[in-house]
């Protein structure tokens, strides 16, 4: 399955298997440890991480702790802009590209043959296909190179057309948190009324918010499902 950044946040806080891990993490930190970003790039930036913290981020493959929704748990959360919040965190909670893990993290790796076996040489680490770039060529040349490895190991991403513009996840929030059925959900959202029985529109929409509701919960429980258990 292929998920986007935004998405894969998106499953993550609205994950009521990493809610019930946050909330643990929050009663494990000790009161004189902080978990923190310094820096805004992904390739320039420093974490401080508490005990607590470290485990969080290291069940769940991330790389700092972030909230989850606040219809998962039972107090009241620190008030904070959510799209300036998946904004930012999305560029250091995943993103496609990081810089090499240190050894000691390295729980699984492939090896790529190329002839003798003395020849062989990492693949990749992880899960994550390892490239060595000499940035020292022209950036052209590197781009040209860089494109054909990726073509050998990736899918080209395929544009669908999209329902509509439905947010899957607010979708999702309504059924699951506010307990409303797909049906009033649609009518809601769509500002229409009637039955998908007899009403070929109402009947189009409410696909449409069923196939949102069946993704957003597929990204999730991929997520859910796929958690990267590092070494403590």
């Amino acid at each position: 399955m292929k998920i986007g950044g935004d998405d894969r946040l998106q499953a993550l806080i609205h994950s009521k298997k990493y809610a019930e891990d946050f909330k643990k993490y929050l009663n494990d930190k000790r009161v004189d440890q902080n978990d923190g970003v310094s820096g805004d790039k992904p390739w320039a930036f420093h974490v401080r991480y508490s005990d607590a913290g470290r485990k969080l981020c290291e069940k769940w493959g991330i790389i700092h702790t972030i909230w989850p929704r606040p219809e998962l748990l039972n107090f009241k959360v620190p008030k904070m802009d959510e799209n300036e919040n998946i904004a930012y965190n999305v560029n250091f909670v995943f993103r496609p590209v990081s810089h090499l893990d240190p050894p000691e993290k390295w729980r699984e790796f492939e090896v790529a043959s190329a002839g003798q076996p003395e020849d062989n040489l990492i693949n990749s680490i992880n899960g994550k296909l390892v490239l060595m770039i000499d940035t020292s060529y022209p950036r052209d040349q590197i781009d040209k190179e860089l494109s054909s490895w990726l073509d050998h190991y990736t899918e080209k991403s395929e544009k669908k057309a999209r329902d509509s513009e439905i947010d899957i996840w607010e979708v999702y929030r309504k059924k699951e948190f506010e307990n409303k059925n797909l049906l009033n959900i649609t009518k809601e959202l769509k500002e229409i009324s009637g039955s998908p029985a007899y009403d070929v529109d109402v009947d189009k929409y409410y696909r449409q918010v069923r196939r949102a509701y069946k993704k957003a919960s597929d990204f999730i429980e991929f997520i859910e499902n796929n958690i990267r258990l590092l070494p403590r």
